[in-house]
């Protein structure tokens, strides 16, 4: 895999599998690069994407806590994020991007949140 982390997105994970166990990063390669569910925002994605050239992420629930969510290519999230600057005004670089259910309100005067819960293939669990 030419170095890069590789997780099999058909590969049945149960819901307590944390994400460092099942990806690992090559040898002598760059760290696990994940995306959490409900803490980064649109330009922490942004820069992700263009720091790396992985073809997709694993989705935990926390930095601290990397239980596996899910998992999100690279091409979904960029279409994603494209369609959501052309077509939602009110999403920008530091609105936050959740792949939960739980989203929260927005808040007035606030940006608004981004919600890609639909984009991910789920753990099992």
């Amino acid at each position: 895999m030419n170095g890069y982390p590789f997780l099999d997105n058909k590969g049945e994970y149960p819901y307590s599998t944390v994400a460092i166990q099942v990806m690992k990063p090559g040898a002598g390669g760059p760290p696990l690069r994940v995306i959490t569910q409900d803490a980064m925002t649109v330009g922490d994605i942004e820069t992700l994407l263009r720091e790396t050239s992985y073809n997709g992420f694993p989705v935990v629930i926390s930095e601290e806590n990397l239980f596996l969510v899910g998992f999100c290519t690279r091409r979904d999230l960029q279409m994603a994020l494209h369609s959501a600057r052309k077509t939602q005004p009110y999403v920008v670089t530091n609105s936050i991007v959740y792949f939960s259910t739980n989203v929260p309100d927005e808040r007035v005067g606030g940006p608004a949140p981004l919600k890609l819960r639909k984009l991910i293939d789920l753990v099992s669990d």
